[in-house]
């Protein structure tokens, strides 16, 4: 599965988690600050003798670095869902 995928997946699992409780305008500012980084790396690497080369790893670089990020989003809304839920569950049950 491509570095593309997994973020598309992970990006998609994470929306529909943080639907609930806001998180999804955190996940936006993450996915737009590495598209940034992702575009401003790939005019760094253009300079160089090897652009091709240097972008490409450039954009590998920046594409998992954005999948860990949006993973990283997705884990942190689903434990404050949980514990959400947990909160609920206690009182209701009081």
């Amino acid at each position: 599965m491509t570095i593309l995928r997994r973020a598309r997946a992970a990006s998609e699992a994470a929306r529909s988690r943080s639907r609930e409780t806001g998180g999804m305008r955190n996940m936006r500012t993450i996915v737009t600050g590495m598209a940034l980084s992702l575009f401003l790396l790939g005019l760094a690497g253009c300079e160089s003798r090897q652009p091709a080369t240097r972008a490409g790893e450039a954009l590998d670089r920046a594409g998992t670095k954005t999948g860990q990020a949006v993973g990283q989003a997705a884990t942190a809304t689903g434990r404050a869902l949980n514990r959400a839920g947990n909160y609920i569950q206690e009182k209701v049950s009081q």
